[in-house]
């Protein structure tokens, strides 16, 4: 949503280390502070966001092979977000390095109140579920979902 959008690192994004790896941060934002940091620590980093493009490369983003895709509390933030998990599973599978392979899909949940009763905020809208109410809907589209607190890491071919 437009009016979500925080001018901060996502904790999703302080977990990318090692080589530099080529990303996509899914839903970046109004504010390019989490991609900064990724390029900072030299990834290659493109932002897509569909409420800001101002702010992101949302003409590039599906021309640029990844290794990893971010997104970054995203699904938490919209009424309907099956068609964003089958978008980042296109994504993963049609614009991996390796084509035998995906890139891995990582995405952060923010909770909310955890009363899973969706509402509209001063923000925009929150969907108020916990992590583990997104878990079928990834396992659908993803061969191997792992969930580590309100992370998951998705990853493997078309199911």
């Amino acid at each position: 949503m437009k009016t979500t959008s925080i001018n901060h690192v996502p904790a999703l994004h302080k977990m990318v280390d090692g080589v530099p790896l080529t990303i996509l941060d899914y839903g970046s934002g109004k504010y390019k502070t989490g991609m900064e940091y990724l390029r900072d620590k030299g990834h290659e980093v493109v932002g897509f966001d569909p409420f800001h493009f101002e702010h992101t490369d949302n003409d590039l983003y599906t021309l640029i092979n990844y290794d990893i895709i971010l997104c970054a509390n995203v699904l938490n933030v919209v009424e309907d977000y099956e068609p964003i998990i089958i978008e980042l599973k296109r994504l993963s599978k049609e614009n991996s390095l390796d084509p035998s392979l995906t890139a891995t899909v990582y995405i952060s949940i923010y909770a909310g109140n955890g009363s899973s009763n969706g509402k509209v905020t001063t923000k925009g809208y929150q969907r108020n579920e916990k992590p583990k109410e997104y878990l079928h809907l990834l396992e659908k589209y993803f061969n191997l979902v792992v969930r580590k607190g309100n992370m998951f890491v998705c990853m493997g071919g078309l199911k």
